[in-house]
Parts: structure tokens; sequence; C-alpha cells
């Protein structure tokens, strides 16, 4: 009768591949992507390249999918009952990202897609279209429910909501901080939804 054999952890791939990305997350953070090298990777991993290439085809998609597997809670998309606030607490947490160590990351990466091809196609992947679609998703819904004009522009909210946190840092100002944020979404929310959005639930 054979032997029964022991339980496993993790399968190495698995354990393999989670060091990959925590390693790639800690290059991102200290280099930025400009520098951002699969060798460096490898090594502070102690993994060969070839393991690498095994799971991503590029920097650029490895650079991409350890950001956003290490950020999932700071970039995920709330349901609080209501467009304004939904979009305000996301919009929040962006602004608190922007400002942190991964801000830098981000950024980094937001100028690299100028310039390299698959970081482009990943990051639009990644970031820019999930976030236009549950903006556009969300204000749909809020057009429906009353919150917001029926002929709303909805991409040109959008570009109103996020833009100002954008813009400055393409040209070198830096994130603004949660009271600038702030004042810059009442002006923003105050164009876009209408008193219906201010209601507390039950207060219809």
């Amino acid at each position: 009768m054979a032997a029964a054999r022991k339980p496993q952890g993790r399968p190495r791939s698995e354990a393999s591949r989670e060091a990959i990305l925590t390693a790639a997350f800690v290059e991102l953070q200290e280099r930025g992507f400009e520098a951002f090298a699969i060798e460096s990777v490898a090594a502070r991993a102690q993994v060969g390249k070839a393991t690498i290439y095994r799971w991503w085809d590029s920097r650029a998609a490895l650079a991409v999918e350890c950001f956003f597997t290490h950020t999932q809670t700071e970039l995920r998309f709330p349901d609080l009952g209501s467009a304004r606030a939904d979009f305000e607490q996301q919009i929040l947490q962006l602004g608190a990202l922007l400002r942190s160590p991964l801000g830098k990351a981000l950024l980094s990466m937001m100028i690299g897609a100028k310039s390299d091809p698959a970081l482009a196609k990943a990051f639009v992947t990644r970031w820019v279209l999930p976030r236009k679609t549950w903006g556009v998703q969300r204000l749909e819904r809020a057009v429906r429910e009353g919150e917001c004009a029926a002929d709303l522009d909805i991409y040109a909210a959008l570009d109103l909501f996020y833009g100002p946190l954008y813009s400055r840092l393409l040209v070198g100002l830096g994130p603004p901080d949660e009271a600038y944020v702030r004042r810059l979404l009442a002006l923003a929310f105050n164009a876009v939804f209408t008193s219906r959005s201010r209601l507390k639930p039950g207060q219809e």
C-alpha cells in the first residue's frame, strides 16, 4: 500500500509568481518605470528571467500588473447608494494614492506610456478603461435615478471630475491636498448633480 502524500503548501509556480509581483512592486516604487528592469526584478525575487517571461511578455505588462495587484483596496469602486457619494469616495481615495509613494510609481507609468506602446496598451487596459467604464455606467445610472439632468454630457462630466488631479501631475505641480480636492469636487458636483443627489435615502 503506497504511503499517503503529505499535504503540500502553495504550488511552487504560484509562490514564484507572488515573489515576482512583490519584487516588481518594490522595484517600481524605488526606481520608477524608466529604470524598471526585468533583470533587477529577477534578482530581487531570486528567480530566472525565463520564469518572469513565462507569465509576462514585457516589463510593461509586469509593471502594470504588480501595481494593480498591490493597490486593489485603494482603487476599488464604491457603491454607497448615490452617485455623488460614490464619486466623492473614489476620487478622494485616488487623491490619497497620488500623494503617497504609489503616486510616483503611477506617474512614472503615465509618463512612460507616452513613448512605450506596450506600457500604453497595458495602462489603458488596466487603468483607463475600467475607470472610464465604471464612471460612464455610474453616471448613466445617476441620470436614470434623477441625480443628474437627462441631457448630461457624461464624458465631459468625467473629465471635470478627474482632470484636475492628473493635470497638476503632468505639469509638475504635484497632486493637490485633500482640502483642495474637496473644493474642486464641490464645484464639479454642483455643475453635474441635481439637488436630488444631495438627499439621503428616505428623504425623497
